[in-house]
C-alpha cells in the first residue's frame, strides 16, 4: 500500500483462504479511512485504524494460526487481552518478529498520542505526526497481515513436514529395492 499526500488509501491485495475477514469488509474499512483522511481528519482515521487492527486483524490472524496449528482453546479476540497481550500471543504462535515490532511500534505510538492528547492543546502538531505515521506503519502492518507474505511458523511447519514425507519416501523406495533383491 501507498499513501502519499494526494493519493487515497487502496483496499489491500488479498487471496482467498488467508484467514482474513472478508474482503468486502476490508473494502469498507478502507473507504471509512480514506474519507478521513480526505477530510484531514487524521484522527479519526488513527483511531480507526488503531481498532481495526487491535480488535479485527490481530484477532483474525490469530485465529488462522491456532486453526492450522491445531490448537484450540484460545480465545483470540476476546476483550480480557489488551493490545501488547495479543501482540505476545501473535508472536509465540507466529515466530513473525518483523510484524510484533511493528505491532508494537504502532502500540506504543497510539498510546504516545492518547497521552499527549490529553495534555497538549496543539492537535495540529499531532495531527501531522499521526499523518505521517499512518504513510509508515500502519501501511506496512496492513501489508503483513492481507499480502500474501508467509508467516514463519506455517513455512517452519510445512518445510518440516515435508522434509519428514522426503525421507520417508526414500526410506520405503530403499525398503522396496531391498525386497526386490532379496537381501531382506
Amino acid at each position: 500500500m501507498n499513501i502519499t499526500n494526494n493519493s487515497k488509501l487502496l483496499p489491500p491485495k488479498r487471496k482467498a483462504g488467508k484467514g482474513l475477514v472478508s474482503s468486502s469488509f476490508e473494502a469498507n474499512l478502507i473507504k471509512h479511512l480514506s474519507r478521513y483522511i480526505d477530510n484531514d481528519n487524521y484522527l479519526a482515521a488513527f483511531l480507526v485504524a488503531s481498532q481495526t487492527i487491535e480488535s479485527i486483524f490481530l484477532p483474525e490472524k490469530i485465529l488462522y494460526l491456532t486453526r492450522k496449528l491445531g490448537i484450540y482453546g484460545i480465545e483470540s479476540s476476546s476483550d480480557k487481552y489488551n493490545f501488547f497481550q495479543k501482540n505476545l500471543l501473535y508472536l509465540a504462535l507466529s515466530h513473525d518478529n518483523e510484524t510484533f515490532l511493528l505491532l508494537e511500534k504502532f502500540r506504543k505510538h497510539r498510546n504516545d498520542i492518547v497521552h499527549r492528547l490529553k495534555k497538549e492543546k496543539e492537535s495540529e502538531k499531532i495531527e501531522i505526526e499521526i499523518k505521517q505515521f499512518l504513510k509508515t506503519c500502519y501501511v506496512d502492518i496492513l501489508d503483513n497481515f492481507v499480502e500474501s507474505r508467509p508467516v514463519p511458523v506455517l513455512e517452519l511447519y510445512s518445510r518440516g513436514w515435508n522434509d519428514f514425507r522426503a525421507i520417508m519416501v526414500k526410506r520405503i523406495q530403499e525398503m522396496k529395492n531391498e525386497i526386490k533383491s532379496g537381501s531382506h
